[in-house]
């Protein structure tokens, strides 16, 4: 079966061809129904330990994508070299970036499209993906939709569901945001059965998401 994440990829690629066509013909999207605008409230991630369950997991900060971005990601996560990532996401539209814990059972990834995205553009774009999300394969429980801010004040879409898997249901967290310009998508994915303990994570986790805007990383 192939992999969420790499469904995603492929679609984003869609959407950027579709951006493509609609600006031959001067065409605009206008899709707001459907989305929650509202900002989450939330305890941004810092270096320090988070308790997961009966654990304290040590958590800081990366830089991601050339720098660009700053992510706060568990600390015993690592950067899945390429070979591991064919591996695991077999197919050709893998994220660009992906890290993942010893097992390999919880990653999370990031994918920079070439598609145009601005702040204001950002409650259509979360609406298209979850069209094309529900309409790609059966979603197992979907869990809801948004668009809220991240703690910098810029604008986060994100939607979460549980999709089948081949040994068991996976919980899915996608955040939507602009980076430069261009549509990032970042995905968080655990086993439904750890998602009781992860899922505050991962909400914060992206939640925590920066621009590097000349910031200095925090050394842990």
């Amino acid at each position: 079966m192939e992999h969420m994440d790499e469904k995603i990829v492929a679609m984003m690629r869609e959407l950027e061809e579709q951006q493509r066509r609609e600006s031959e013909v001067g065409s605009a999207r206008a899709a707001e129904q459907g989305v929650t605008e509202e900002p989450e409230r939330l305890a941004p991630l810092s270096n320090y330990p988070e308790r997961i369950g009966e654990e304290w997991v040590p958590f800081g900060q990366q830089e991601l994508l050339g720098g660009r971005l700053l992510a706060f990601l568990p600390r015993a996560f690592r950067l899945l070299t390429p070979e591991e990532a064919r591996l695991k996401f077999p197919s050709e539209h893998r994220p660009s970036i992906i890290y993942a814990d010893d097992e390999g059972a919880i990653t999370i990834a990031f994918s920079l499209s070439d598609y145009t995205l601005t702040e204001e553009g950002v409650p259509d774009f979360t609406e298209e993906m979850v069209k094309l999300l529900r309409s790609m394969q059966p979603i197992r429980r979907w869990i809801g939709h948004r668009v809220t801010e991240r703690a910098d004040g810029q604008a986060m879409g994100c939607c979460e569901f549980i999709s089948p898997a081949l040994d068991e249901p996976l919980y899915n967290y996608m955040a939507f945001v602009v980076l430069d310009g261009q549509a990032l998508m970042c995905s968080f994915n655990c086993t439904e059965r750890a998602m009781a303990l992860w899922q505050p994570l991962a909400h914060r986790m992206m939640y925590s998401l920066a621009l590097a805007d000349g910031q200095e990383v925090e050394e842990g």
